[in-house]
């Protein structure tokens, strides 16, 4: 199972093309995963940068800490806030809608967790 970028998803299906099974497998898990709001969970301390495919929008996320509580930044960088800046997270999960951060070509985002104590965060992003 891999989940692939519309723009990729696309190339499979162009004039003469014969996709695999495995394509298809892709294609499927792809649209699931767009259509049913399965994100992508990552869990870490510190900074995590994620990848936002082309074409594609990071819309909104899950946080939630373990430890402690924190302060969370996205960014373009380490220590920007360009998309959300020091948003308080604690250990009760919550929603939070973002202002769409768009992706004309691969984009690079940087989640950032600010904590006096060793604290780990989990977010779960969503991608449209």
């Amino acid at each position: 199972m891999a989940v692939e970028s519309r723009q990729q998803l696309k190339t499979y299906f162009e004039r003469l093309d014969r996709p695999t099974e495995a394509q298809f497998v892709n294609l499927i898990d792809s649209m699931h995963s767009k259509f049913h709001g399965l994100g992508t969970k990552i869990s870490f301390s510190g900074n995590q940068s994620v990848v936002i495919p082309t074409e594609q929008a990071l819309t909104k996320i899950w946080a939630w800490t373990v430890g402690g509580n924190g302060l969370l930044n996205i960014g373009d960088t380490a220590g920007g806030g360009e998309y959300m800046s020091n948003e308080t997270i604690t250990t009760t999960p919550r929603l939070i809608e973002l202002d769409p951060v768009f992706a004309l070509t691969e984009k690079t985002v940087v989640f950032q967790l600010l904590a006096d104590v060793e604290v780990t965060i989990n977010v779960k992003y969503y991608l449209q």
